[in-house]
């Protein structure tokens, strides 16, 4: 195969696969079956271990399988259990047809698709969180406000109380005001009482002293 001419419109995991494939010492892990119509992966491990890292950017026998998957290889098992693939365009001494080899339009398709899914999911996913995260804040908020409210009608209560004990102290202020100048002023009245009853006797004695005298 010319790798020069063909390098280019032939996929390169598929000129990686042919090469693979040609190689003699591969012959043990991964070869074509006896009548080069398909080739044959006898041994996955050592495929994962020796071969895969060489030539790709993984060493998963998995990933190997998905690429052939997007290529529509066929996979089939043989009388011995071993595992089979099968492209109507991938034979061996043909490698003229590898360029008729594509990637299947409609498995991009659907991973492009399934991706679009999966970024919607995650979109949905966090409009939902962020809308619950509002929900919790709003309903806190309102928690707070009504817990504001209700201190506050609590210190309008006091403050209530406060002006109506405030009275009720002034009006019991007043009360013993005058009664305190009721008292006060009885207490004058008697004083000048007894006052003006002493003079009184006081004259009277004068006069009876001076009239004995005489």
């Amino acid at each position: 195969m010319d790798k020069n001419k063909s390098k280019y419109t032939i996929p390169s995991f598929i000129i990686k696969l042919h090469a693979i494939l040609e190689d003699l010492n591969n012959s043990l892990i991964i070869t074509w079956a006896p009548q080069g119509d398909a080739f044959i992966v006898l041994n996955p491990e050592l495929l994962e271990q020796n071969i895969l890292p060489q030539h790709f950017k993984h060493n998963h026998f998995t990933s190997f399988l998905r690429q052939l998957n997007m290529y529509d290889f066929q996979k089939i098992r043989n009388q011995n259990n071993q595992q089979v693939f099968w492209h109507q365009n991938f034979l061996k001494g043909k490698e003229h047809l590898l360029v008729l080899l594509k990637r299947s339009q409609n498995k991009m398709q659907q991973k492009q698709k399934l991706n679009h899914q999966c970024f919607q999911r995650f979109l949905i996913d966090e409009i939902t969180s962020i809308k619950q995260n509002l929900n919790q804040d709003e309903q806190q908020f309102t928690h707070i406000i009504n817990q504001h409210e209700v201190i506050l009608q609590q210190h309008k209560q006091i403050y209530l109380d406060l002006q109506q004990q405030r009275e009720q102290m002034e009006n019991k202020y007043e009360k013993l005001t005058g009664q305190v100048q009721a008292i006060i002023s009885l207490q004058k009245v008697d004083s000048t009482s007894q006052y003006l009853e002493g003079c009184s006797q006081e004259e009277e004695q004068s006069e009876f002293f001076y009239s004995q005298n005489l």
